[in-house]
């Protein structure tokens, strides 16, 4: 690819633009192709070609009669368009600079305070990792306690307990 056909980074007001960093969350390829084609002045054919897709299919996807849902297809994009990955839930990518990380970092919102902060649904209590069945709940599987279990004497005459199969 020659150098002028090379991407180039959107303009950082359209990455920092509330409807763009929107339409890229929720993955609405129609909005994020009008917004670069208004806003960055990129036509439909300049995207598919950074997107390697057919003109004719960013023309759909932009009238509303095709969705994009592939990983392979959203991942093109984001290359083509140099639209950070964290934009469009991607992992960074290989091309991402310092630079275009300064501009999510002025992206990122203010955490609440630790007193008002809630707790997330993925985070794992504390109690779990000490958690141990009570000493009565043992007693009710006799089975599993080591006087329940068969003993045999070995070859040099000491016994051992043998596992249950």
């Amino acid at each position: 690819m020659p150098d002028a056909d090379l991407p180039q980074e959107l303009p950082a007001r359209l990455l920092t633009d509330p409807e763009m960093i929107d339409a890229c969350r929720v993955r609405d390829f129609a909005r994020v192709f009008r917004l670069v084609k208004i806003r960055a002045g990129i036509y439909p054919s300049m995207i598919a070609r950074r997107c390697e897709l057919t003109p004719s299919r960013v023309g759909e996807v932009i009238a509303g009669q095709r969705q994009l849902q592939h990983m392979d297809v959203i991942e093109r994009i984001a290359d083509g368009l140099r639209i950070p990955g964290h934009m469009l839930g991607l992992a960074r990518r290989a091309w991402e600079t310092s630079q275009a990380l300064v501009v999510a970092e002025r992206e990122v919102h203010q955490a609440p305070e630790p007193e008002q902060q809630t707790p997330r649904l993925c985070q794992v209590p504390t109690w779990t990792a000490s958690w141990r069945w009570p000493a009565e709940r043992t007693s009710v599987r006799p089975h599993l306690q080591p006087s329940a279990l068969p003993s045999r004497t070995t070859g040099d005459g000491t016994t051992s307990t043998a596992a249950r199969r």
